[in-house]
């Protein structure tokens, strides 16, 4: 008899990707365009931020995304061996922990250090960054539950009590 999957973790797989080819695809898209041009953001955005140009942010969100495909390979293994190999190295459950973790704070930090910019833009480039925050802030609180679910981490070899 076969078992099904849990739906916990297919549903963080599906956040996992989703996340991570957001991140592929807007970490390049900055560290590539210093100036913000490659996904048309204006550099005035990072007035009284810690960041001069677009390149470290865009690094630190391809790094995100990188790690994020390596979670979601992860997993991708994980339930499709589930009960054909030895146990999951624990380092597969806290990596995936730190890179739901890494998600969620990028969200907080972006929030927290573009509020007041993102106050100023008109309303149509204010609502689509309100509506990205709302989208991408509830997949990461959501991603970092997922995480801490029981087959979740008897798949990725985590602490099951």
């Amino acid at each position: 008899m076969r078992l099904a999957r849990p739906w916990s973790t297919s549903a963080l797989l599906v956040g996992m990707a989703f996340w991570t080819l957001s991140a592929l695809g807007g970490g390049p898209g900055l560290f590539l365009f210093r100036d913000g041009s490659g996904l048309g953001f204006d550099p005035e955005l990072l007035v009284n931020t810690p960041f001069a140009d677009f390149f470290a942010p865009g690094v630190i969100l391809a790094l995100l995304g990188v790690a994020g495909a390596v979670v979601t390979a992860l997993l991708v293994r994980g339930l499709r061996a589930r009960g054909r190999r030895d146990a999951p190295s624990p380092w597969q459950w806290y990596f995936a922990l730190v890179v739901a973790l890494g998600q969620l704070a990028w969200m907080v930090g972006e929030v927290a250090l573009l509020w007041r910019p993102v106050a100023g833009l008109p309303g149509d480039q204010r609502e689509l960054f309100h509506t990205f925050w709302w989208a991408f802030g509830a997949v990461s609180v959501v991603n970092l539950l997922l995480v801490f679910a029981q087959p979740t981490r008897r798949i990725l070899g985590g602490p099951t009590r």
